[in-house]
């Protein structure tokens, strides 16, 4: 059965529904249509105001900039350049992973593009499983190397070396924070499929 559109927490009851978990886009369940679209730039914003070292966010947060990153991102999915996870409850998006596959010499590879969780529910372990689900679903798109940039000093270093990512680079000052100073962005790899991380969850089944 193919949920309805997502939408806001505002219309969904967020807070009381059970979560479901989907791949995103013509490999998975959930469509990446326009409703997806906005409730994916909604979920952006939010967690960009609440939590500026979530991966793909930005310090501050610009709502123009947001909106345009996640046009090209759901494009990606529809096109199949982008694969997605999704968590939803009761129709509204609770969260979202998305990786976006390389091309040319470097169609093997993948960069996180995004792992977002709504700030009502984090820390309930809906990002290690938007997470997990992607690797899973990776090496069937032929990916086998993944990055992720993450600022300097932040807990998702530690939340990433439990997927089997280490750091393999830094760019001096390449973050702009919101005290207006300059921090380092640290870049982790890993790589993923039978020799490489990822797990056994399966995307669409409840958590």
């Amino acid at each position: 059965m193919v949920p309805g559109p997502v939408t806001g927490p505002a219309e969904s009851g967020l807070g009381s529904s059970a979560l479901r978990f989907h791949l995103v886009g013509p490999i998975g369940d959930l469509a990446a249509d326009s409703a997806f679209a906005v409730a994916l730039a909604g979920l952006w914003w939010r967690v960009a105001e609440t939590d500026a070292a979530a991966v793909g966010c930005t310090t501050p947060p610009v709502r123009r900039d947001v909106s345009l990153r996640v046009a090209g991102l759901v494009d990606g999915i529809r096109r199949g350049r982008v694969i997605g996870t999704a968590a939803t409850a009761d129709r509204a998006l609770a969260g979202c992973a998305l990786l976006e596959a390389g091309t040319g010499a470097r169609a093997h590879t993948g960069t996180l593009a995004v792992v977002l969780t709504e700030p009502a529910r984090q820390h309930r372990g809906i990002g290690t499983r938007l997470l997990d689900d992607l690797l899973v679903a990776a090496p069937g798109t032929g990916i086998r190397r993944i990055s992720a940039a993450i600022e300097e000093n932040s807990a998702l270093e530690t939340f990433f070396a439990r997927f089997g990512f280490a750091p393999t680079g830094r760019r001096p000052g390449w973050i702009s924070t919101s005290s207006d100073q300059l921090a380092d962005e640290i870049i982790l790899t890993a790589s993923v499929g039978p020799n490489g991380s990822g797990r056994t969850h399966r995307a669409g089944t409840p958590s």
